[in-house]
C-alpha cells in the first residue's frame, strides 16, 4: 500500500490590495516576525509593550510602520516624525489597529484606545493619520488624536474588517454597554458610529475583540465579564444576536481559522504581585479552547467546546492568525510563542505546540498585533488527489510520484495565472492552461525539488488591482517499498497464550529487502489507520495483547528523512497458537459382522475414524484444531500424506489395529501433537444357543403362570456370568432392540409361549436367541414337614443385642438345612445331582424365582414374626443344567412363646425356737 504526506490546509490571503499587508509583526519586548517566509524570520523591534501593538506593510509586503498605540516607529525602527503622544496605551489589550485609506496608497489611519485602569484618560476611540509620502517615504503623522463621536467610554479593544461596499472598512470597538462601528471610505472616516447593544453589562473590558475573516461573526472576550458571540453585518456595521460562550476561565485572546469555521479563545487567571526586586510574579492558570462554528446555534457551539491546551505555569496571551494560516499564541515573558499549526482541523488534529516558535531576540508578552481580518480570507491551492490545500507548506514528495496542483477559481476581470519554479539557482516559468491552470508534476525526480510560486493578478468587482501570491516548497526523497514478509506463526509450548516478539530482529531485513537500512526504517502498528498516521507505534519487543490471538500486523517502511511523505505499508499475520493437548481416546470397537461373509472372521470394514475427533480434542475447538490419523508414528509426526488414513471413509480392520493420531493447530501446522494412538478392535459376537426351552411348574394345576425368563440364561450361553441379557416378545423387537419386556421376572405364559433374548457381551456385541416356554401342572412334593418350634430370643428384631431387645416379638433364628436332602430324597438317586432346592418366603417369590432365602441354616423370620401360627416356607426344585422346574413344595416353621413368670409376694416368717434360740433369725 502506498501513501504519501497529507497536504494540510493553507490559504492565500485576500484584501483590497494584496495579501502581504500582515507580513510584519512587532510586539512584546523588542520582538518581531517577518512572514514573507515560512516559518517566519525572527526580527528585533524597537517598541516594548505589555499588551497592545499594531503594524502594517504595503501590498508588496514592504514594512511601513508599527506602533504600541502611543509611539509610532518607521520601518527603520526610528520614531516617526510627529509619532509620539498618541492616545493608545501599551497596557490596553488592543491598543491600536492600522487601516489603509481606500484607493490611496500613501494614507493610513491609526485607531487607538486606552486601557481600563486609566479612568477617563485615553478612553474612547481616536485616530491619527499617517502620510507615507513624507520624510523620504518613511512617513509622518500629519493629524493626531482625532476623537470619534459616541464612544467616549470605549477602551482596551478594537478590530477591523472589510465592508461589503467597494473600498470600505469597518473599525469596531465597545464599552461596557455598546458596540461602535465606524465606516472608513475613500473619502475618510465617518465620524458617527453605528451603535449596537451588548447583551450584558461589561465591568471588565480586558481582552480581545475579533471579527471572522468572512466578516460574519464577532467575538468579544472580556475577562471575568464573560465571552460573547454575535452576528456582524458588513453592509450596515450592526451587531446582533448575542449569546454567551461557555469559556473555562477569563477570556482574553480571540481568533478564527482562515475559513471562519473554527473559533479559538485563550484565557488567563492570575494573582499578580511584585517581589523585592520589583519583578512581577504571577502564579497563573491559562488555557486555549476551540469552538466549532459549523452551526450558528449557541447550544451547538458551546457543546463543541474542546480544551486544546492548559498550563499552571503560564499567563494570559493573545491569539493571532498569520498569512501562513497558522494561529500564534503569545506566551507572556518567554522567548517562545505557541503555534496552532492546523487551526481548521478538529481539536485532536490541530497540532498545537506551546513552544512552536523560538524568539532568538526579544521576548513575548501578552499581546500580538491585530490586523484587518479580511487580510486572511482564504483562497485555496489544492493537491487534486487529496483535495487538501498546500500553500505555504514545505512538502515532501517521493521519487516517481505524480502530483496535480489546482488553484482555486477567483472572480474578477483581466485574470492572469503564472506558475514559476525556483531551484535555488534559476527561476523558470511553468506553462499552465485555462480554464483550470493546473500545475502538473509528473514522475517526480530529485531535480523537482525547489520553490513553486503562483501569482494571480486581476481586477476585482470594485475595479481594484488585486494580486494573489501563493507558494510552497518541495523536497524530493527516495521512495519506500515494503516487501510483504512471511507470517509469524508461533506455537506456544507453555500454553499461556502469550509471547514476546522482537519484530525488528525477526522481520526488518525481510521487509526492507534491498532498501538501505541507513535511509529507511521499519515501524510496526496494530492497525492500518495507525500505520498510515504513524500513531500508536508498537513497542519492541511486542507482546500479543490477548491469549492465543491472531492479528494483522502493519509494517510501515519510511524514509528517515521524509517519514511522513515517503512510506509504504505492508501487512502480515502474527498468531500465537496453542500447542494442542489432546485426550487419549478409548479404544474404537465394532462387533464382528456378516459384511465380509462371515461374522466370526474378525473382519469389519466400517470403522469411521472422524467419529472419534471430538473425544480426542476434548476441550479443544474443532474449528481451531484438525485431527488426522496415520498408519505409523513417523507419518503422524511428519504429517506424511502416504500414511494418512481417510477419516471420512470406511476403514477396514482385521481383529485389531493401532493408528497414530496427529492433532494440528489450523493456524500453524508446526503446532501439533502426535503422542496419542487409537486402538481399533473387531469384537467377537457371543456364542449362544439359537433356541432354548424353559419349563415352569404350575402349583395350582391350571398351567397358567409367570416365568422368570432369566432362568434360561444358563441354557443360552456358557459365559452367562460375563454377559448381559435383554428380553423381547418378538424376534422383530429383538432385532430392533425395543421395546423390552417390562418384567422379565414375571413373564405371563398360558401353557406354552415364547420370548426372544439378546445376549450381550462385555464389548456390547450381541446375538439373538429364542426361548420356548412351557407351564406344566405339577403337584407339590409331599414334604410338608413342620420343624420343631424355636423359642423367641431376647434380641432386637435384626438379631443384634441392644436397647430394643424383646423376647415377645415372634422373631428368632431357624435352622432347616436338613430339608435339602430330605426333599431330594423324593427323586431318583440318579437325578438328584442335577437338582437343587431354593426356598422362599412367599409363593409369588417362588414363582418368579426371586428373593430366595440365602442361608437356611441361619434364617431369621424378621419379615414374618409368629408366636401362635406357623410360617410357611415355599421351596422349588430346579434342574441345574437348564433351570427347568422339577417340583415345588412347602415346609413350616414356628416361633415358641417364652413362658411368662408372674410376680409373687414376699415370704415373711417369725423366728422360731426350734434351734433353741428365738432371736437368732434362723
Amino acid at each position: 500500500m502506498k501513501n504519501f504526506l497529507p497536504l494540510f490546509l493553507i490559504c492565500i490571503a485576500l484584501n483590497t490590495f494584496s495579501q502581504k499587508e500582515a507580513n510584519f509583526w512587532f510586539f512584546g519586548e523588542n520582538a518581531g516576525l517577518d512572514f514573507e517566509v515560512n516559518p517566519p524570520n525572527i526580527l528585533s523591534g524597537t517598541l516594548s509593550t505589555d499588551e497592545g501593538s499594531a503594524s502594517i506593510s504595503d501590498a508588496n509586503g514592504i514594512l511601513q510602520f508599527y506602533t504600541d498605540g502611543s509611539t509610532v516607529y518607521n520601518r527603520t525602527g526610528s520614531i516617526m516624525v510627529n509619532g509620539t503622544g498618541l492616545l493608545g496605551n501599551s497596557s490596553s489589550s488592543q491598543s491600536a489597529i492600522i487601516i489603509p485609506k481606500p484607493l490611496d496608497t500613501n494614507i493610513y489611519y491609526i485607531f487607538t484606545v486606552g486601557n481600563q485602569r486609566d479612568g477617563n484618560q485615553g478612553n474612547g476611540v481616536a485616530y491619527s493619520e499617517v502620510n507615507m509620502s513624507l520624510d523620504n517615504n518613511l512617513g509622518e503623522v500629519t493629524n493626531k488624536n482625532i476623537f470619534l463621536n459616541g464612544s467616549i467610554n470605549a477602551r482596551e479593544k478594537i478590530t477591523a474588517i472589510r465592508g461589503e461596499d467597494c473600498n470600505t472598512f469597518w473599525a469596531v470597538t465597545n464599552d461596557a454597554n455598546n458596540f461602535y462601528s465606524y465606516l472608513i471610505t475613500q473619502n475618510g472616516i465617518v465620524n458617527t458610529a453605528v451603535t449596537s447593544p451588548n447583551i450584558n453589562f461589561l465591568s471588565n473590558l480586558r481582552g480581545y475583540l475579533k471579527i471572522s475573516p468572512d466578516g460574519k461573526t464577532l467575538v468579544n472576550a472580556s475577562a471575568n465579564s464573560g465571552s460573547y458571540i454575535y452576528d456582524f453585518n458588513a453592509a450596515t456595521g450592526k451587531i446582533t444576536n448575542g449569546s454567551s460562550l461557555s469559556v473555562s476561565g477569563n477570556g482574553y485572546g480571540v481568533e478564527f481559522s482562515r475559513n471562519s469555521k473554527k473559533l479559538y479563545i485563550s484565557t488567563g487567571v492570575h494573582s499578580q504581585f511584585f517581589d523585592n526586586s520589583g519583578i512581577r510574579n504571577s502564579p497563573n492558570y491559562a488555557n486555549v479552547m476551540q469552538f466549532s462554528l459549523e452551526s450558528r446555534n449557541i447550544l451547538d457551539i458551546n457543546n463543541s467546546a474542546q480544551l486544546v491546551y492548559e498550563t499552571n505555569a503560564g499567563y494570559r496571551g493573545a491569539l493571532q492568525l498569520a498569512a501562513n494560516g497558522k494561529i500564534y499564541y503569545a506566551r507572556s515573558r518567554t522567548n517562545t510563542i505557541g503555534v496552532i499549526n492546523f487551526p481548521e482541523k478538529e481539536a485532536l488534529d490541530i497540532n498545537f505546540d506551546e513552544n512552536g516558535l523560538i524568539l532568538t531576540t526579544g521576548l513575548s508578552t501578552e499581546g500580538l498585533p491585530p490586523f484587518i481580518q479580511s487580510f486572511f480570507l482564504e483562497i485555496e491551492i489544492k493537491d487534486e488527489a487529496t483535495n487538501e490545500v498546500i500553500n505555504f507548506k514545505d512538502l515532501e514528495f517521493c521519487i516517481g510520484q505524480n502530483k496535480v496542483i489546482t488553484p482555486a477559481k477567483v472572480s474578477g476581470s483581466d485574470i492572469n495565472y503564472e506558475w514559476t519554479f525556483d531551484d535555488g539557482t534559476n527561476q523558470t516559468i511553468i506553462p499552465s492552461a485555462d480554464p483550470d491552470y493546473k500545475l502538473f508534476l509528473n514522475n517526480i525526480s530529485l531535480s523537482d525539488a525547489g520553490v513553486y510560486n503562483l501569482k494571480i493578478s486581476l481586477k476585482d468587482d470594485c475595479n481594484n488591482d488585486i494580486v494573489y501570491n501563493g507558494t510552497f516548497n518541495v523536497d524530493v526523497f527516495k521512495a519506500a517499498t515494503a516487501t510483504k514478509p512471511e507470517d509469524i506463526l508461533f506455537c506456544d509450548t507453555d500454553n499461556d497464550g502469550f509471547n514476546d516478539f522482537d519484530l525488528a530482529l525477526e522481520k526488518d531485513d525481510e521487509i526492507l529487502g534491498a532498501l538501505d537500512p541507513t535511509i529507511f526504517e521499519v515501524l510496526y502498528f496494530d492497525s492500518l489507520a495507525n500505520a498510515t498516521s504513524s500513531l500508536g507505534l508498537l513497542p519492541n519487543p511486542f507482546t500479543n495483547p490477548s491469549a492465543f490471538s491472531s492479528q494483522t500486523m502493519y509494517a510501515r517502511v519510511q524514509n528517515k528523512n521524509a517519514p511522513n511523505a515517503c512510506f509504504d505499508i505492508t501487512e502480515f499475520t502474527l498468531a500465537v497458537t496453542g500447542l494442542p493437548i489432546p485426550i487419549q481416546p478409548t479404544p474404537y470397537r465394532i462387533c464382528d459382522d456378516i459384511e465380509s461373509g462371515d461374522d466370526t472372521d474378525g473382519i469389519v470394514n466400517t470403522f469411521l475414524l472422524n467419529t472419534r475427533d471430538l473425544e480426542i480434542l476434548g476441550t479443544l475447538s474443532n474449528t481451531q484444531y484438525d485431527v488426522t490419523y496415520h498408519t505409523t508414528f513417523a507419518g503422524a509426526d511428519t504429517n506424511d500424506a502416504t500414511t494418512l488414513i481417510d477419516k471420512n471413509a470406511n476403514h477396514s480392520v482385521t481383529n485389531n489395529q493401532t493408528v497414530f493420531v496427529r492433532v494440528e493447530n489450523k493456524d500453524n501446522p508446526a503446532c501439533f501433537d502426535a503422542s496419542k494412538t487409537l486402538d481399533l478392535f473387531v469384537d467377537p459376537l457371543p456364542t449362544v444357543a439359537n433356541t432354548v426351552s424353559l419349563l415352569q411348574c404350575d402349583d395350582d394345576l391350571d398351567r397358567i403362570s409367570t416365568i422368570n425368563l432369566t432362568e434360561a440364561e444358563i441354557s443360552i450361553s456358557a459365559n452367562a456370568m460375563n454377559e448381559t441379557f435383554e428380553y423381547f416378545e418378538t424376534e422383530a423387537e429383538a432385532i430392533a432392540g425395543t421395546p423390552f419386556i417390562a418384567d422379565e421376572l414375571r413373564y405371563p405364559v398360558n401353557q406354552t409361549g415364547e420370548a426372544w433374548v439378546r445376549t450381550i457381551s462385555e464389548e456390547n456385541c450381541y446375538r439373538i436367541s429364542k426361548i420356548n416356554l412351557e407351564v406344566e401342572a405339577s403337584a407339590d412334593v409331599a414334604y410338608d414337614k413342620e420343624f420343631s418350634g424355636v423359642c423367641d430370643d431376647f434380641l432386637q428384631a435384626d438379631g443384634t443385642d441392644g436397647p430394643l431387645n424383646n423376647d415377645t416379638d415372634g422373631i428368632t433364628n431357624f435352622d432347616f438345612s436338613d430339608a435339602n436332602n430330605e426333599i431330594l430324597a423324593f427323586f431318583p438317586a440318579a437325578l438328584q445331582p442335577d437338582l437343587e432346592v431354593s426356598y422362599y418366603e412367599t409363593r409369588a417369590d417362588r414363582t418368579a424365582v426371586i428373593n430366595a432365602i440365602s442361608d437356611i441354616s441361619n434364617y431369621r423370620n424378621t419379615a414374618y414374626p409368629s408366636d401362635t401360627t406357623r410360617q410357611t416356607i415355599y421351596f422349588k426344585i430346579t434342574n441345574k443344567n437348564n433351570n427347568n422346574c422339577s417340583g415345588t413344595g412347602e415346609l413350616y416353621l414356628k416361633t415358641d412363646t417364652v413362658p411368662t413368670a408372674n410376680p409373687v409376694t414376699d415370704l415373711e416368717l417369725c423366728d422360731d425356737v426350734n434351734d433353741g434360740d428365738g432371736t437368732n433369725g434362723i
